[in-house]
């Protein structure tokens, strides 16, 4: 659903049922004449920490599209009997899918969130025009090393989820974000389907402590297509290049190591400074996830 060129594993699936376990969780599989023909899910929102925050998800097989399945599915899920009264809905769609819009505007549903999915080519882009923004970093003193490098320059586990859950905890949303607890993060790192590529992400420090990351992932399934993962820098060391510098040394060491890949994909807030960053570098939009939202 996120990425519809990549789409979500089962591995990927267990680890936020894993995660989440404390959820409120209906799943369901929807047959016409013993073949499968949609799949309708609802579970308490897993960002949320309020109880009657749910989230939907209908996928209905496309043989079997405009015959009124979704709306039956629909009414199936938003009927069930829950523990806490439903108040609150979200719903999501891409701008490749227009069905999907208006299906979800149909139901009362508003867009909350829109986030922009693009993608560089590295066959036509060059570090070249960004090495002041690296010289910049090192004329502050902020030392940038890869993730592979954190340990031994110091920094423990736990320092490097204290910053990820600060900048994460940053990112634009229509409600407030309540960040993963170190268990659940450590999880997915161990166990998720979405891996970080290690050689590829970068870290800033300054006077001993984490400042900025960049991460770079890869999905099961999906070897050859790299998505950027959470960047962000500390509040109090913005402006300063930091964040547009991680990206450089990410997408530079890209080109010089991994053969073969030849986009970079990412998706922010439309109103997010790290969009106006990824055009700087070159990136360009595809396509839109739409966030939708209703009270029930």
């Amino acid at each position: 659903m996120t990425w519809p060129h990549d789409p979500s594993s089962k591995i990927e699936c267990r680890v936020d049922d894993e995660n989440y376990a404390g959820k409120q969780l209906f799943r369901f599989f929807y047959y016409q004449t013993g073949e499968p023909c949609g799949f309708g899910e609802l579970q308490q929102t897993p960002w949320s920490k309020e109880e009657d925050n749910f989230s939907l998800s209908i996928i209905v097989d496309p043989k079997y599209r405009r015959q009124g399945l979704g709306g039956s599915i629909y009414e199936h899920l938003i009927n069930l009997e829950t523990r806490e009264p439903v108040r609150i809905l979200q719903g999501a769609t891409t701008s490749l899918e227009e069905g999907g819009r208006i299906f979800l505007e149909k139901k009362g549903f508003h867009e909350a969130t829109r986030e922009i999915v693009s993608a560089v080519n590295l066959n036509t882009w060059s570090a070249e025009s960004y090495a002041e923004r690296k010289q910049h970093l090192s004329d502050q003193r902020v030392d940038v090393f890869s993730y592979a490098e954190y340990s031994n320059r110091g920094f423990s586990e736990r320092q490097l989820y204290a910053l990820w859950s600060e900048v994460d905890a940053d990112v634009p949303w229509h409600e407030e974000h309540v960040p993963e607890s170190f268990e659940q993060w450590k999880r997915r790192q161990e166990k998720g389907a979405v891996k970080v590529l290690d050689a590829h992400s970068f870290l800033a420090a300054h006077r001993g402590e984490l400042v900025g990351l960049s991460a770079l992932v890869i999905r099961e399934g999906a070897q050859d297509c790299f998505h950027t993962g959470l960047t962000g820098v500390l509040a109090g060391y913005r402006r300063r290049g930091i964040a547009i510098a991680l990206k450089v040394h990410s997408l530079e060491s890209v080109v010089a190591k991994a053969e073969g890949i030849s986009m970079i994909w990412t998706e922010n807030e439309e109103r997010n400074p790290m969009y106006a960053i990824n055009q700087k570098l070159g990136f360009k939009r595809h396509y839109d996830l739409l966030f939708y939202q209703k009270q029930k």
